[in-house]
């Protein structure tokens, strides 16, 4: 669906290990999944990468009624040709994640302009990469102390992050709540490599925090008649109303609106 990040005729050949661990305690569980990937034999690409996900489901409050979710990721890349679909994605999903689904891995229902990228904040996005919601389809250049721009990072190969939300959707009225309608608080925060980790000084290496938060709300189709085994619909409408770093021109808290199919994590 995003061309621009694919290379025609080109074999990107890969062994992936992911070593994964559910978990609970006393307020919640956990999920925590460990990703090794590298070029193998026959590949048109030479890179790997070492990246950890930690997810949690929290609990508290009277009756458990406030739901804290976290997520936490962290990715190490090291290659000197990178596959751009397997490139890590600042605001979301990359190519290699977006052809995974069938909403976003051609032309359909969602379409290439609403994934293209550009100097402005976008309204499409899938959950992924280093997830920060706020910066979807945004270029995000970083420049030097000179004002010269270094490169844009919406794509890197190494970074971390961190994303919570606060689901408070106990508290809405009942009637809403039946008609699968959901609402939570969230924020995200992250760093993304600048210039290549394999040659430069890592304390120069890396981006500035980039940070969002605002409220979103969720829609859930779960009836579908004859088609039981189909999996729910989830429809997401994200507001990040604060952005850090917002695109040149915008202020740091303005309207803003994103949607996306599925929950972010």
């Amino acid at each position: 669906i995003n061309n621009k990040y694919w290379n025609k005729n080109k074999y990107n050949n890969r062994i992936d290990v992911n070593l994964n661990r559910k978990y609970k305690y006393t307020h919640g569980k956990g999920d925590i999944n460990l990703s090794l990937k590298t070029s193998s034999i026959g590949s048109d690409y030479n890179y790997s990468s070492i990246s950890l996900e930690a997810i949690n489901n929290n609990k508290f409050g009277r009756y458990n009624r406030i739901k804290i979710n976290t997520r936490s990721y962290f990715q190490f890349g090291h290659g000197t040709n990178w596959a751009p679909e397997s490139l890590l994605g600042l605001s979301g999903a990359n190519n290699e994640e977006l052809s995974e689904s069938k909403y976003t891995r051609t032309n359909g229902i969602i379409s290439s302009d609403m994934m293209s990228f550009g100097n402005e904040i976008g309204n499409f996005q899938m959950g992924g990469g280093l997830n920060l919601r706020g910066y979807t389809s945004y270029l995000a250049p970083e420049y030097n102390e000179d004002g010269e721009l270094i490169r844009n990072t919406n794509y890197g190969t190494s970074g971390a992050s961190f994303s919570t939300e606060v689901d408070v959707s106990s508290y809405l009225p009942y009637s809403i709540i039946k008609k699968g309608i959901g609402t939570y608080l969230f924020a995200d925060a992250g760093i993304i490599n600048i210039e290549d980790l394999n040659r430069s000084n890592y304390k120069n290496s890396w981006s500035d925090v980039r940070a969002d938060a605002g409220i979103g709300f969720t829609y859930t189709h779960r009836n579908w008649g004859p088609l039981e085994t189909i999996s729910p619909l989830v429809i997401r409408f994200d507001l990040p109303l604060f952005l850090n770093r917002p695109p040149y021109g915008e202020e740091y808290t303005q309207m803003r609106w994103v949607l996306g199919i599925g929950k972010t994590f």
